[in-house]
């Protein structure tokens, strides 16, 4: 009788406490039950950034220069070789053909993923338009550390001449340029170039002489000689030749002599009359 009068005891203390916790933990009456606690948001993935191009181009040359080297990949008599080559096609056919070298599009803040033809195309706009029959000029761009070239033609070039010429910087330009030779390659071109105009018929009555080239005979960054007619002194007295001194002191001696002549006679008329 004692133990089950224990053991009713203590079920009655185990509900006791079950109910104190309940209540414990239950809103009170009328009450909305509190909100539970938000589970934290997964932390969102980083954007990549978004990549901007500005590229920049060269400049479009003075009067008879056809060549820059951003690339760095000519030297100087590299370079006053191939703009004598394009100087004397321009002479011949009256077209001009154009060479340009940078060293990579990512140098030149170009998108590397589209390749150098837009660039190539955008930089003979800026170098042909407004040029003589800029629809049939030329222009060949090279990226050094690209390896690639592209030889642009005018809109009047049709198409498998566009194609012939692209076959012409895969192959020679860029095997000279795998073989450290890019000058050379760079100059064949030029004169292949020349070839095509020739060919297709454009050719002038131009007389070929060192005279006909661009001032220093086509080399860079020549100083422009004055012009024959302009004395070197910019044309003041000192540099005026004898015989315009030998005019001029004959001219004063006539005067001189005419107006004594003058004198005499008027002399002669105002004495009177015996």
């Amino acid at each position: 009788m004692n133990q089950t009068a224990s053991l009713h005891h203590s079920f009655l203390a185990a509900a006791a406490t079950l109910a104190t916790l309940g209540l414990a933990s239950a809103p009170a009456w009328g009450q909305p039950p509190a909100p539970q606690a938000a589970a934290p948001s997964a932390i969102p993935a980083a954007q990549p950034p978004v990549i901007t191009f500005d590229p920049e181009y060269p400049a479009a040359p003075a009067e008879g220069i056809y060549v820059s080297d951003r690339g760095v990949v000519l030297s100087i008599d590299q370079q006053t070789g191939i703009n004598k080559a394009a100087a004397l096609v321009k002479i011949k056919t009256g077209l001009p053909v154009m060479v340009v070298t940078i060293r990579s599009l990512e140098v030149m803040g170009a998108d590397p993923a589209k390749g150098l033809d837009p660039y190539a195309r955008e930089v003979f706009k800026r170098w042909a338009t407004g040029t003589s029959s800029d629809d049939r000029a030329a222009l060949l761009v090279l990226s050094r550390d690209d390896l690639q070239a592209r030889l642009i033609l005018g809109a009047g070039w049709p198409a498998e001449q566009q194609q012939a010429a692209q076959r012409l910087a895969d192959g020679q330009v860029l095997t000279a340029l795998k073989a450290g030779k890019a000058g050379d390659g760079l100059l064949a071109a030029v004169g292949e170039v020349g070839a095509m105009f020739t060919a297709a018929g454009y050719t002038t009555d131009a007389i070929v002489s060192p005279i006909a080239l661009p001032p220093g005979g086509g080399k860079i960054a020549a100083d422009t000689p004055l012009p024959a007619t302009v004395p070197a002194s910019g044309g003041t007295l000192a540099s005026v030749g004898l015989l315009t001194w030998i005019g001029i002191g004959v001219l004063f001696l006539v005067v001189v002599i005419l107006a004594a002549v003058l004198a005499r006679s008027s002399k002669r008329s105002d004495e009177p009359r015996s």
